[in-house]
């Protein structure tokens, strides 16, 4: 109907009705787009939660990047990015600790039963993860000295 109204204000350019009717119906329209828009933003915060209810971080995240491609200041995306960033780093550092606590045990097994080379190699992968442990400092230290006195 919007051709029309072009139509009718050509052949009467000074008619003040279709003018408020082309008005009216782009006003519609514009409506129409936002609502699209509004609509695809909720489906991917509510795809978002569904992943990140799910422990699955990157999906959660990748869908809550696509919410924010349409609404840039959304302060709800924004912040479930930064909590799944820190779940990603608190299971990272979890990880870490495990793998840690493995390395070490794996060292005092083999420094029980004095493969000393073996243990070293333990201990300094333990050390990789923290440096500054005293506990393996410490070993590495006692696997120094028993294997500097033959």
């Amino acid at each position: 109907s919007r051709a029309w109204y072009f139509k009718a204000l050509a052949l009467l350019p000074e008619e003040k009705y279709p003018k408020e009717k082309i008005d009216e119906i782009n006003t519609i329209i514009h409506s129409l787009r936002l609502s699209e828009a509004e609509l695809e933003y909720q489906q991917n915060i509510d795809k978002g939660d569904e992943a990140f209810r799910n422990n699955q971080w990157a999906v959660s995240r990748s869908w809550y990047n696509k919410a924010l491609g349409l609404k840039q200041n959304d302060a709800y995306s924004r912040s479930q990015l930064s909590e799944i960033q820190l779940k990603v780093n608190e299971q990272a550092s979890g990880n870490s600790l495990l793998t840690f606590n493995n390395y070490m045990e794996q060292g005092k097994k083999a420094f029980d039963l004095k493969q000393y080379n073996i243990a070293r190699v333990w201990y300094l992968r333990a050390k990789e993860i923290k440096p500054t442990d005293p506990n393996v400092n410490g070993k590495l230290e006692e696997l120094r000295k028993v294997t500097a006195n033959p």
